[in-house]
């Protein structure tokens, strides 16, 4: 296989994490308008003293669904975010890997030896780069604090 079909494969699954995250992003704000829209029109703003705890619960049960979905969508926003940054890196990595490689081998003509160490040492780092699932850094994301992290910080 060649470089640039590295480089192209990168580029391919940068797009694949694009288009994920801009449908994580969508389902995000969708579900935030569809939570405005529904919370603004069923409350009676010139009732607003005459509010009981059972409409609170009512109310609150009825929007746990989209709260729950507009948190996955969040947490896989966070995730393609981070993804995409990974392949691009990737990306750009084998693009250089073949800059680099076509100026030793113009070298190559001047230092047989030297250039010979400088492909293995770029060979070498371009492995150990490309070794690295992106997809393992996932669970390394930090997704948003919650109220648990924020008590059991102030335990500590």
């Amino acid at each position: 296989s060649s470089d640039a079909g590295l480089a192209g494969g990168f580029y391919q699954k940068v797009k694949e994490t694009k288009v994920n995250k801009y449908i994580s992003l969508g389902v995000f704000v969708l579900i935030l308008i569809v939570m405005g829209v529904f919370n603004f029109s069923t409350i009676d703003f010139k009732n607003l003293k005459e509010i009981d705890l059972i409409s609170i619960v009512t109310r609150f049960m009825i929007n746990i669904p989209f709260i729950w979905i507009a948190t996955v969508a969040n947490i896989n926003l966070n995730k393609y975010t981070k993804l995409e940054q990974e392949y691009s890196h990737k990306e750009s990595l084998a693009k250089s890997f073949e800059r680099y490689k076509t100026e030793i081998d113009k070298l190559d003509k001047i230092d047989s030896e030297k250039s010979n160490s400088l492909m293995i040492s770029l060979m070498e780092l371009n492995l150990e780069a490309f070794k690295v699932n992106p997809a393992n850094s996932i669970d390394k994301i930090k997704n948003d604090v919650s109220l648990l992290d924020i008590v059991q910080k102030k335990k500590e």
